[in-house]
């Protein structure tokens, strides 16, 4: 999904003019380590010189022995510092960067085709005109020597034939039976007509094996020779017809590319193995009859392959960048000379730097370097009417996949746009979707992103020696470019040009153009940024200016300086509020170094994408980390430190190697592309979270209630974000969910954890706010009875579901409540009735509703829920007949008593009583006395129901006296013996109530006072002194010793006042106890 873009170019004219055969392919080297260019011309009078892209420097005159000679190729060696230029007279030249010395070092005398040094510098190879193979060190040692010609059938890997079968009885697959029947082409005589007969050498990345490609003289035809270092014969590519003189090995080592004119004249690039088998091709735009391909050339890292191409109809040479994703092979970028009229003529990549070319043109009269980038082509972050979709460069094709509404693995696309009447370089998404693209030739064409949309362009006039590489929209009538000159006493510069639509509405008409002065731009212009709010610029040193409009023209303005040149940057705002907003700059470089303004805030960044709230990016941990940009300065803008929080949405675990591809402004996707280049599509919690609480802020509870329920979010959180506003809106919230299903999932989610402070702990943390629902409120329950509230004035049918709900989930459950309400349905239908019992049979416990259905005494309830609770009727059904046999308060009573409604039965017995006893039946009469006496007092005793009794029979003296007479035996048995005697005394049985007082020496004062009352005997009344007085005794010995102990324990604590204060209480005691007994001996 990633597009080149043209990064940095650096150029460099010279004013000679240079010998019509001009710079010869290979010629051109680099020194890596001083970044040194250095190629060679041939004058116009034949002398080959050295230039460089040393500052100042001369051009040094090359000397060959053989007169004509002209360069073959140069390689630099940093060991010595010199370059050796290869002669096609035989000559091997060493010349001296420093100095300017030359020596030549070697000669081969049948003349030099051929040259190339492998990548660790440490051996060369050298093909001369006689077709031998000559394999020396940097000292000039011969390894190796041998013919490409003699050893062609000895190879150390030949094809062998194990006998699987003849080509007809094979399977073809797609292709079908014309393919068992298709002959072989044959491949001699087979030469293109472009041939010149050369031979070529490539090395594989790591220096074992080289491949040449060259005519063998016997076929006819041209073959791939693979060689190891020490020029043995490795291997001999199959028979292929047509193939071109071009070849370069993938530094990878895995393919060997060459181009191959098929019979229909199309022109593809093929792939060898190392063994010489093939494997795989891919058709170039182009046929044998309209190019003619020149050169191939692999980057360093092996992930563009550079197509030196020239047009036979215009003569123009190009370079093509392909590169390959998902199996399918892309044209990024077409790279033209930078002079009207005239070619490239020599290409070469950066040994060092991956997506750096160098080439010549002109015949060697221009030399220029251009710096690419791999980069996402998509709408600003903060476009939210966009589809967000995603350009992919294809050529003269832009392949568009809108994320908002799809999701097209590539090498698919939803649409493509085009063709457009160049290779596009550059591309740029303004409002509403519009867009600009930058052609390979300095073109502008506007168009919309849409299927099938009109492509207008933009009328400008570029003038010569200057070249436009980066677009992109300031306004929706303006767009910038990037301009480098070829006079490199002029900087860098951004020009502008405003634009309306033509009467026609075929093209755009030039309102007016300008040019932006840079600060730093001398060093180049980097990267141009824009997007609805910043457009800013960076230097190649990375330097930031935000561009600025003002009074009709166009100013840069310094923002900040990174640390290092960031091909990848973008701008925000942060603040706590509008007045105090700030733009801050974010940059990535090429390293993985993550920079905010010029603070370093991570080492491991793979990529990044600015979202509504977030600044998403990608580590080489293989996480997805989300910076919040709801920070009051730009220093709050660091990574969350991971594992301090179980619940952390600031992370997110992906796959290895997964990048950004783009985040979709409004919504919650991320997308994510593998290195193997299909898409992954996520959504991850911060994002999602950041969502549903906008949502609540913006009281849209139906958007966040469906995030919640799409993305598996506790629905706690529609409360807990913000308890006050929830619970005033309860209604608007009833109003915007509205379907019961969904709020009965809501109610049935709730819980009592706050979510905030477990689950979804907002970063940054808000401040502190007081609890909404104090300690003695549940939040469930309140929650809950709200909830009914809102549902009152609705349907009572559509929403019985979500009213039970209320009932059912509080802790404890309000079942009596919901089955009152379910009782309540019978009179509007019997259907939804039995609906309403089976969803609350689901909700609670099937015997905890049948007890309640029992306690309502509706016994067809009763019946309903032991059906569709499935219980057996042998439990229930004697039970329930035998009840439907009594009177009405003997059936509560019985109801009540079963259901463990002690004192509602009680009542109900009280009611029979006094049913029978309002007859005025002297049966009934009877009867009343015996459920009284025979039922009612044990059962009132059975479940010490006496306050009950006594309140109902308060004034029912003959009633009362037994119901207390009785309570005080209950009290006796418990032996609580002065309530025992106090209820005795009440019920004017005082022989009992002195039994109870005198089991209990502390109430023989209320022993002699009844025992006087009742005026006992003067024997029993000795009697009961002596017993009292035995009691007394007991009770002075039992005082006195703990008297005692408390005088101890005082000593003890050291508290004098507690022990006088015991030894008075004791002595008091004393002698009260022995007064009141005096009275009694």
């Amino acid at each position: 999904m990633r597009s080149l873009v043209t990064q940095l170019v650096r150029s460099i004219v010279l004013s000679r003019d240079t010998a019509s055969d001009g710079a010869i392919d290979g010629a051109m080297c680099v020194d890596s380590e001083r970044r040194i260019v250095y190629w060679t011309v041939v004058d116009a009078g034949g002398v080959v010189e050295l230039l460089s892209t040393r500052p100042a420097s001369d051009a040094i005159p090359i000397f060959g022995d053989s007169p004509m000679s002209v360069p073959v190729a140069a390689h630099f060696n940093a060991d010595s510092a010199t370059v050796c230029v290869a002669l096609t007279g035989g000559e091997i030249v060493s010349v001296s960067v420093e100095s300017g010395m030359q020596e030549i070092v070697g000669s081969i005398d049948d003349g030099i085709l051929a040259m190339a040094w492998a990548p660790d510098a440490e051996l060369g190879v050298f093909v001369s005109a006689a077709g031998t193979i000559l394999v020396m060190t940097q000292a000039w040692d011969l390894v190796g020597e041998t013919s490409l010609f003699d050893k062609a059938g000895h190879t150390r890997e030949q094809f062998v034939s194990v006998g699987w079968g003849k080509k007809e009885t094979q399977f073809h697959g797609s292709a079908g039976k014309a393919a068992a029947q298709e002959k072989p082409q044959d491949a001699n005589n087979s030469l293109t007509p472009d041939d010149d007969l050369k031979p070529r050498v490539s090395w594989r990345g790591d220096g074992k094996y080289f491949a040449v490609s060259f005519v063998d003289p016997k076929t006819t035809r041209r073959v791939i020779h693979t060689y190891t270092r020490e020029a043995a014969h490795h291997s001999t590519s199959e028979p292929f017809p047509s193939l071109q003189k071009s070849i370069a090995w993938r530094p990878l080592g895995n393919l060997i590319a060459t181009a191959q004119t098929l019979p229909s004249k199309q022109l593809q690039i093929a792939f060898f193995e190392t063994n010489g088998l093939r494997h795989g091709e891919f058709f170039l735009r182009e046929t044998a009859a309209d190019a003619e391909i020149l050169e191939l050339a692999w980057n360093c890292d092996s992930s563009v392959l550079a197509v030196m191409m020239k047009r036979k109809t215009t003569g123009r040479v190009s370079v093509q960048m392909w590169t390959m994703g998902n199996y399918y092979y892309y044209l990024k970028q077409e790279v033209y000379a930078p002079l009207d009229g005239d070619n490239v003529d020599v290409m070469l990549w950066d040994p060092e730097e991956a997506l750096t070319l160098h080439f010549l043109s002109g015949k060697g009269r221009c030399f220029q370097t251009r710096s690419f980038t791999s980069m996402i082509q998509t709408a600003p972050s903060n476009a939210t009417e966009s589809q967000q979709p995603v350009l992919v460069t294809d050529g003269k094709y832009i392949l568009v996949t809108p994320f908002r509404t799809s999701n097209m693995p590539p090498p698919m696309c939803e649409y493509k746009l085009g063709p457009f009447d160049a290779c596009v370089s550059s591309v740029s998404v303004g409002e509403k979707d519009s867009l600009a693209v930058l052609l390979a030739d300095g073109s502008i064409v506007l168009t919309t992103i849409q299927p099938n949309s009109l492509l207008r362009k933009l009328s400008t006039a570029k003038p010569s020696g200057i070249s436009y590489r980066q677009i992109a929209f300031a306004s929706p009538n303006t767009i910038m470019v990037v301009a480098s000159f070829l006079d490199t006493a002029k900087a860098d510069a951004v020009m502008y040009f405003d634009f309306v639509p033509s009467e026609s509405g075929q093209e755009f008409l030039l309102l007016g153009e300008g040019e932006v002065s840079v600060p730093g731009a001398e060093v180049g212009i980097m990267r141009l940024q824009t997007d609805a709010k910043n457009s800013i610029v960076e230097t190649a040193e990375g330097l930031v200016s935000q561009l600025q409009l003002s009074g009709g023209s166009w100013s840069a303005q310094i923002l900040t300086e990174l640390p290092a040149p960031c091909p990848w940057i973008a701008a925000v705002e942060v603040g706590k509020d509008y007045d105090s907003l700030e733009t801050v700059v974010i940059g990535l470089s090429d390293r993985n170094r993550f920079y905010i303004n010029s603070r370093l805030v991570s080492s491991e960044v793979t990529s990044f994408f600015v979202h509504d709230d977030h600044i998403i990016v990608t580590t080489l941990s293989h996480t997805a980390r989300f910076i919040p940009l709801s920070v009051e300065n730009e220093d709050a803008l660091v990574i969350p430190p991971t594992g301090s929080m179980v619940h952390d949405e600031t992370l997110r675990r992906v796959e290895r190697g997964s990048k950004i591809v783009t985040a979709v402004p409004g919504d919650m996707k991320l997308v994510l592309q593998m290195p193997r280049g299909n898409l992954e599509t996520i959504y991850p919690r911060a994002l999602v979270l950041s969502s549903i609480r906008s949502s609540l802020d913006k009281l849209d509870y139906k958007t966040a209630f469906t995030l919640c329920r799409k993305h598996r979010i506790n629905m706690n959180l529609l409360v807990d974000h913000d308890p006050a506003s929830f619970m005033t809106n309860v209604s608007l919230f009833v109003e915007l969910v509205k379907d019961a299903d969904f709020l009965n999932l809501f109610v049935s989610s709730l819980s009592e954890t706050d979510v905030t402070k477990t689950m979804y702990i907002p970063v940054p943390a808000p401040p502190p706010t007081p609890a909404h629902f104090s300690a003695g409120t549940k939040k469930v329950t309140a929650i809950c009875t709200a909830m009914r509230e809102a549902l009152i004035p609705l349907d009572t049918v559509t929403y019985i579901t979500t009213v039970l709900t209320t009932f059912a989930k509080p802790q404890p459950q309000e079942l009596e409540a919901a089955m009152s309400t379910v009782k309540k349905m019978k009179s509007i239908s019997l259907e939804e009735t039995e609906n309403a019992l089976k969803y609350l049979i689901f909700l609670a416990d099937a015997n905890r509703l049948y007890d309640v259905a029992l306690g309502m005494y509706d016994f067809q309830l009763v019946v309903m829920v032991a059906q569709f609770s499935q219980k057996d009727p042998r439990e229930y059904l004697p039970f329930l007949t035998a009840l439907k046999a009594l009177t009405k308060n003997r059936q509560y009573y019985r109801i009540d008593d079963h259901l463990g409604r002690h004192s509602s039965a009680l009542g109900h017995l009280c009611a029979l009583i006094a049913e029978l006893e309002a007859s005025g039946d002297a049966e009934k009469m009877k009867q009343a006395e015996a459920v009284f006496t025979d039922e009612l007092l044990p059962y009132v005793a059975k479940h010490n129901l006496f306050k009950d009794a006594l309140v109902r029979y308060e004034m029912n003296e003959v009633k009362l006296r037994a119901l207390l007479d009785a309570h005080g035996s209950y009290l006796f048995s418990k032996a609580k013996f002065a309530e025992a005697g106090l209820m005795f005394y009440m019920a004017n049985n005082k022989t009992r109530a002195l039994l109870a007082y005198r089991s209990e020496y502390p109430l023989w004062r209320q022993a002699l006072s009844v025992a006087q009352e009742i005026q006992v005997s003067a024997s029993e009344m000795a009697d009961l002194a002596h017993e009292l007085s035995g009691s007394i005794v007991r009770c002075i010995v039992r005082l006195d010793e703990t008297c005692r102990e408390v005088r101890g324990v005082s000593r003890i604590i050291g508290d004098s006042n507690l022990h006088r204060k015991m030894e008075e209480a004791a002595e008091s005691i004393r002698r009260d106890i022995v007064f009141a007994a005096s009275l009694y001996f």
